[in-house]
């Protein structure tokens, strides 16, 4: 049996899903972050499968995305780049409020998320040494090649020259896949279905050679399923929960 609480985090309402009758008690973490367009309400499935496994689950709205500062979709398409930075940066805040609560376990805070959220968290791995572990579904951690591809299915532009390199460099600062040493070997899950052209599928396959060539797949979990787009499915949940699970 699970609990579903809301709660203030870092000034942030956010839901956590946690073992019933675990209340205050330290436990190991897992924030999961949604995808564009959500919020961390769409991934209360995962979150159950999660806490059912012994965990605490944060799940945040990403910047941009909550009741307090949403906006439409096409403004959070234009500001993608926006939101994955200052999600990710949130990331260190909600760590020091669960440690100032006591609630985290030996030190394990564990990161995870879906689409856009999976992108948050291959950022996050460059950013934070204290995420132990992770997972990224369908998202992507070749972010520069994942600019570049959003941009080249635009008939036009809307950046000038100027912000194009500005943004880029930005980007590229962000990118988990131009600094892999960083990375240091943690435990990671990366799953992605091998028809997906939103988040392609040649990236995660691209990344996950660089890990090979950097002699970094022994604490790896690499699944993906034939002839499946963007969109999570059970399984993949499944396999999610149970790489948590070890």
């Amino acid at each position: 049996m699970v609990y579903v609480k809301e709660l203030m985090l870092a000034g942030k309402q956010v839901q956590c899903v946690e073992p019933k009758g675990k209340a205050d008690v330290p436990l190991p973490v897992i924030i999961y972050l949604h995808g564009i367009g959500g919020t961390g309400l769409d991934e209360l499935h995962t979150a159950y499968l999660l806490a059912n496994g012994g965990y605490r689950v944060i799940l945040p709205d990403a910047h941009l995305h909550s009741d307090d500062d949403r906006i439409s979709r096409a403004e959070q398409n234009l500001r993608f780049f926006e939101i994955i930075d200052q999600t990710s940066q949130t990331i260190k805040s909600y760590y020091d409020a669960l440690l100032e609560k006591q609630w985290i376990l030996d030190d394990a805070f564990m990161l995870a998320g879906t689409s856009m959220g999976g992108i948050i968290t291959a950022i996050s791995l460059k950013r934070f040494t204290f995420v132990k572990q992770a997972a990224i579904l369908m998202g992507t951690a070749k972010l520069t090649e994942f600019f570049n591809y959003t941009l080249s299915q635009l008939e036009t532009s809307p950046l000038s020259e100027a912000d194009f390199h500005q943004l880029l460099m930005q980007v590229e600062a962000l990118d988990l896949s131009k600094d892999i040493d960083v990375l240091n070997n943690r435990r990671l899950f990366i799953w992605h279905g091998e028809q997906d052209d939103y988040v392609p599928y040649h990236l995660t396959e691209a990344f996950v050679e660089q890990l090979k060539a950097s002699g970094q797949t022994s604490n790896l979990t690499y699944l993906t399923t034939p002839n499946h787009g963007h969109k999570v499915n059970l399984e993949a949940r499944r396999a999610c929960a149970a790489f948590f699970d070890c």
